[in-house]
């Protein structure tokens, strides 16, 4: 009678040792879904931040473009105007151009 009482009892302990393992492991998996939902959260932010300072670099890439274009436009209206050799005649006066490569050529001396 007393080994049975203590097997019964043993069956007891068995049965709320699996019920408290198996709470303990429910907590962890939550806890564990709860952290991937967070790094999904901040990688789903993290792609849409890339993806706006792509569109953004873009966006600056095609503005310099269109400065660039601008700058070779004016330059060409400059070379035009004063002609092939960086000089031009106008009542009686000369200037003279230095071009340093980047952007309209300097005036060097006018007379």
């Amino acid at each position: 009678m007393n080994i049975d009482y203590l097997q019964e009892q043993l069956d007891h302990l068995k049965v709320d040792l699996e019920k408290a393992v198996q709470g303990a492991l429910n907590v962890v998996v939550e806890q564990k879904r709860a952290e991937v939902t967070r790094y999904q959260r901040a990688l789903v932010q993290q792609k849409d931040i890339i993806k706006a300072s792509q569109d953004r670099v873009e966006k600056l890439e095609d503005d310099l473009a269109k400065c660039d274009k601008e700058l070779d436009q004016r330059h060409s209206g400059i070379n035009a105007e004063y002609g092939s050799s960086g000089t031009t005649q106008s009542t009686g006066s000369s200037v003279s151009t230095q071009s340093t490569g980047s952007g309209p050529p300097d005036i060097v001396n006018a007379v």
